[in-house]
């Protein structure tokens, strides 16, 4: 028992309008998934190389920075109240004044640039700490020098008083 008889012409265009159907689909499937990921891909590869190259450029520029930093330590191990000369004082604000401007020329919104703030701070603080230790400590033992002076000239006035008025009292009895 056949219910529907289709013809052999109603078989090809039924099969005619399936193809046409997939083909359809099968481009929309293609223009929306593969399409636009193609460019991502791409855009992303690039995205990378660039960031690559950018952290290259920051870890040159961190070597760099890094010298200034290790010269700057070395440079205050040597400032010491015995080898207090001039051109150490200026080595070390000129490196102070290097790893400030590094801060100054990065990217604020880079972490790296609050090390070289903060790496500033403490060795500027660590440069002006030593130089008012050896000051209080050099007024100190300035202070310590007058005090046994006038220790000394005080006991030598006292001595002097003292033999000033034994000669008087000897004079009065002659």
């Amino acid at each position: 028992m056949k219910i529907f008889k289709i013809s052999a012409e109603e078989k090809t265009i039924q099969y005619i309008y399936l193809i046409c159907l997939w083909v359809l689909f099968s481009t929309v499937f293609v223009l929306i998934f593969f399409n636009n990921h193609t460019h991502e891909e791409i855009q992303g590869a690039k995205l990378i190389v660039d960031r690559i190259e950018e952290k290259k450029s920051e870890q040159h520029d961190q070597i760099f920075k890094k010298k200034h930093i290790d010269t700057l330590r070395l440079l205050l191990s040597q400032y010491t109240q015995e080898n207090n000369q001039s051109y150490i004082e200026s080595s070390i604000s000129y490196e102070l004044n290097e790893i400030k401007k590094s801060y100054d020329h990065t990217k604020k919104e880079q972490s790296i640039s609050s090390i070289y703030y903060l790496t500033n701070i403490f060795y500027s603080t660590l440069f002006y700490d030593k130089k008012a230790t050896w000051n209080t400590i050099n007024n100190c033992d300035f202070l310590k020098k007058n005090l046994s002076e006038c220790e000394i000239g005080f006991q030598q006035n006292q001595n002097n008083i003292t033999l000033q008025e034994a000669l008087q009292i000897t004079d009065k009895k002659e």
